[in-house]
C-alpha cells in the first residue's frame, strides 16, 4: 500500500543551491527525477542574481559535458561555462578513473 500511495504524490525530490556556508539560496520541487534541467535552471537562476565562481554538484561529471554541448547551440548559455564545476570529495572517491 505505501508504494501505491507514494505513486500518487506529484513531488519526487526536492533541489536546492547552497552558499558555501549551507544557505539555501533557490530550491524546486522535483517532479521527473533528476534531469539536468534542474540543476541547469538553478544554476541560470543564481548566476543571473550573483557572481558566482565554483558550481559544486554530485553530479558535475555528467552535468558539465551536458552543459557544453546545451550551450554550443544556446548560446545564451555560455555564460554558465565561466564557472568553474567541482565534485566533493565523497563523490570523487566513488569514481573509478
Amino acid at each position: 500500500e505505501t508504494a501505491r500511495r507514494a505513486s500518487k504524490l506529484d513531488e519526487e525530490g526536492l533541489e536546492v543551491a547552497v552558499c558555501r556556508h549551507g544557505v539555501i539560496l533557490k530550491g524546486l520541487n522535483m517532479y521527473r527525477g533528476e534531469i539536468f534541467a534542474y540543476p541547469l535552471f538553478l544554476q541560470k537562476e543564481l548566476q543571473a542574481v550573483t557572481n558566482i565562481h565554483f558550481y559544486c554538484t554530485d553530479i558535475s561529471c555528467k552535468y558539465w559535458p551536458y552543459l557544453q554541448k546545451t550551450s554550443a547551440s544556446m548560446p545564451e548559455l555560455s555564460p554558465l561555462l565561466q564557472m568553474r564545476p567541482f565534485l566533493s570529495v565523497m563523490h570523487a572517491k566513488a569514481h573509478s578513473t
